[in-house]
């Protein structure tokens, strides 16, 4: 397959102290030199050079930073350089025209780390874990997805893998000379072991997954219940602020509110409700219908309730519903013990519970 040069912007779009701009392939080092001060040249491995760049007229654009990376030594595989220029749109867009005069393309998504995978540089799991590790919402996120890039999932296979094919091998020797010797390599027991080992080893991973997945996809929890039993005081009271408009007139939510916190690292997204209750008014309906929607499409749901009607519990089929009691600071200390001893209670007002 022809190698092709191209290149992109690595750091995100907009103003900033800096922008860099990568180039790989074969004629990164050509193109980069015709748009560069010749007095800079030659690139030297990873040595980063101060140069000045010009636009096709050969008027400067920008003083910026020049960094090579021969093959094989950089994250493609292929000879990379890194530019690095004042971070304004219009520099990075000067540049841009530049490198596309040199005669090399601009790089389509993931061609980078495409590359990368082609020229051995990374397999298939490491560069999945790549976007994982960019797009991380938890610090424990970010952690599983750089064990994952450094390449500890793909040893554990590995060696999973190795296990199994060496076991294997074993049995098909038995069965070439098992006609003209009763000879065992291995014992049932033995090869059992390894089985069962490497079944665990799979659990394990399969473990490891889901909490993947929690990290990084997080929870949807959503808070239903009827009308001005505390649902967006709870959301407030869960947030430390005041994110929703809270009052004593029911009805006050008429739509769902979205936002997120995180509880022992794990983002969760509350969905505050309007308050389920028949109604003539057609908007409030309408959002009780949409609560309701959105509730079935939750990871979780609080159905939260008062101390007066505590026994009217909310079910959905396939979702897992929680009934939490509020307003227990309406309630004397006995009858605060009394009701604690079944249920799960709080007050979201005052932050109890």
């Amino acid at each position: 397959m022809k190698q092709e040069t191209h290149f992109s912007q690595a750091t995100p779009p907009g103003r900033g102290a800096i922008s860099i701009i990568r180039l790989s392939g074969p004629e990164a080092v050509k193109s980069v030199s015709k748009i560069c001060d010749k007095r800079s040249l030659p690139l030297t491995h990873k040595r980063p050079i101060l140069t000045t760049v010009y636009d096709t007229n050969n008027s400067p654009i920008d003083s910026a930073l020049v960094t090579f990376f021969p093959k094989p030594d950089s994250y493609t595989g292929e000879d990379m350089i890194e530019l690095s220029c004042h971070g304004n749109p219009h520099i990075v867009d000067a540049v841009f025209e530049s490198l596309l005069k040199t005669g090399i393309r601009l790089s389509e998504p993931g061609e980078f780390t495409k590359n990368a995978f082609l020229n051995g540089k990374i397999d298939l799991i490491q560069a999945e874990s790549i976007g994982n590790l960019i797009s991380s919402r938890s610090k424990v996120a970010a952690k599983m997805s750089l064990r994952i890039l450094r390449g500890d999932l793909t040893a554990r296979l590995l060696k999973i893998r190795g296990s199994l094919i060496d076991l294997l091998s074993k049995y098909e020797f038995e069965l070439d000379i098992s006609e003209e010797d009763n000879f065992s390599i291995i014992s049932s027991r033995k090869a059992m072991s390894i089985i069962v080992k490497c079944m665990r080893g799979c659990d394990s991973l399969l473990r490891t997954y889901n909490d993947g997945l929690l990290y990084n996809q997080g929870v949807r929890l959503a808070i239903i219940g009827k009308p001005n039993v505390g649902k967006s005081t709870l959301l407030n009271c869960l947030l430390g602020k005041d994110r929703v408009i809270t009052s004593d007139v029911p009805g006050t939510t008429r739509d769902t509110i979205d936002a997120l916190f995180f509880l022992r690292d794990i983002p969760i997204t509350l969905v505050d409700t309007a308050g389920i209750r028949k109604s003539v008014n057609i908007v409030e309906e309408r959002g009780v219908e949409r609560s309701i929607n959105e509730a079935k499409n939750c990871d979780m749901i609080i159905n939260l309730l008062t101390p007066k009607d505590f026994k009217e519990k909310f079910s959905f089929n396939s979702v897992p519903v929680i009934s939490v009691i509020n307003k227990i600071d309406t309630l004397s200390g006995p009858q605060k013990k009394r009701l604690s001893k079944k249920n799960l209670c709080i007050s979201a007002l005052f932050n109890v519970g």
